[in-house]
């Protein structure tokens, strides 16, 4: 055969074939242009994909990988193999095939005996959704709404201002809004909000948020001066903020008429259950019966009052007998019980 003919012959064969040379065990396979041909001795093939995509928080094998020529327990022991951590929703890490070969060999698998194909830097990405700020306000003020005790009709919610949006990785999202130990329904306080995807919490965030209520509270009409009792005419209605007035307010005047001021209370100021009282149903120097319990024998006793008291009281009371002073409780306008 002529010279130049051998020559373009060898060339021909050169050109058609593509030998892989990977690792330490030298020849991998041989791709022919008719197909490829497996050389004997490898146990199966895995061909790394990359850039590749995604959702969990642990790269496992078989979420960057494809395996041909092994037998199906093997490949499902070879998915599991877990390489690395995931990079951060929306986030890419880079991995080198030395960690693949490395997390093989720590599986019990001898790189050197799988066919393995792949780019020398394994491009990852953990695969992302966005929670809109929209989407948490809603949250927060459907909660604040399901548990506050107030009529949604008095009452104003501003969910103040919370990041634009949150990037969490994707798959079934849910939004869980909790009270803090702090948390109060009135004024401006904190609610916790839960972003779970697929039942994991994925992020936590603390979102403040403001409750106006208003409602008509009792105010006094002029100034009431300590010890008065309190009329009808004292007392009016009036409109304000529960955020800016005491927790115990007073709603209903007919709850304190005929009540007596503890305090001072000025025109025009709400009116509180801490500044009003009973009034004193015994009197100070008023001789009552002292009711006393002795060796399980209840006797009564005469007695004065030594300061004035209302129903349910504590009042010093002087045994007019012995001259004994004890702390007695008011029961009515007559009678006291040691205690």
């Amino acid at each position: 055969m002529p010279r130049n003919v051998t020559a373009f012959i060898l060339i021909a064969v050169i050109l058609s074939v593509t030998v892989v040379f990977i690792g330490s065990a030298g020849i991998r396979k041989v791709e022919a242009a008719q197909g490829e041909y497996e050389i004997p001795g490898y146990k199966g093939k895995i061909t790394i994909i990359s850039p590749c995509e995604i959702g969990k928080p642990i790269i496992s094998l078989g979420d960057i990988a494809t395996f041909s020529g092994m037998a199906r327990d093997m490949v499902e022991d070879l998915k599991s193999i877990e390489i690395g951590k995931a990079p951060s929703p929306g986030q890419t890490r880079t991995l080198s095939l030395a960690i693949v070969r490395v997390r093989l060999r720590q599986a019990g698998y001898d790189p050197d005996d799988i066919i393995i194909v792949s780019p020398v830097t394994i491009s990852v990405k953990t695969r992302s959704t966005v929670v809109t700020c929209d989407e948490i306000v809603r949250a927060v003020e459907g909660f604040i709404r399901n548990n506050m005790p107030w009529n949604p009709e008095d009452t104003t919610i501003t969910v103040l201002p919370v990041q634009d949006k949150t990037t969490v990785p994707d798959g079934d999202i849910k939004i869980q809004v909790e009270p803090l130990p702090s948390t109060k329904f009135l004024g401006t306080t904190s609610v916790k909000v839960e972003i779970s995807v697929d039942g994991r919490v994925t992020r936590t965030l603390q979102v403040r948020v403001r409750l106006d209520v208003a409602k008509e509270i009792v105010v006094s009409t002029r100034t009431i001066q300590r010890n008065e009792i309190i009329s009808p005419d004292d007392l009016t209605l009036s409109i304000y903020d529960l955020a800016d007035v005491p927790q115990d307010v007073v709603f209903d005047s007919l709850l304190i008429d005929g009540m007596m001021a503890k305090h001072t209370i000025p025109a025009g100021r709400p009116v509180t259950f801490s500044n009003v009282q009973h009034p004193p149903v015994i009197l100070r120097g008023d001789l009552v019966a002292l009711e006393a319990v002795s060796g399980g024998v209840a006797v009564t006793i005469p007695g004065q009052a030594l300061e004035a008291g209302s129903v349910g009281d504590l009042i010093r009371v002087k045994n007019t007998s012995s001259g004994v002073i004890v702390r007695a409780k008011v029961v009515d306008s007559q009678r006291v019980q040691g205690i």
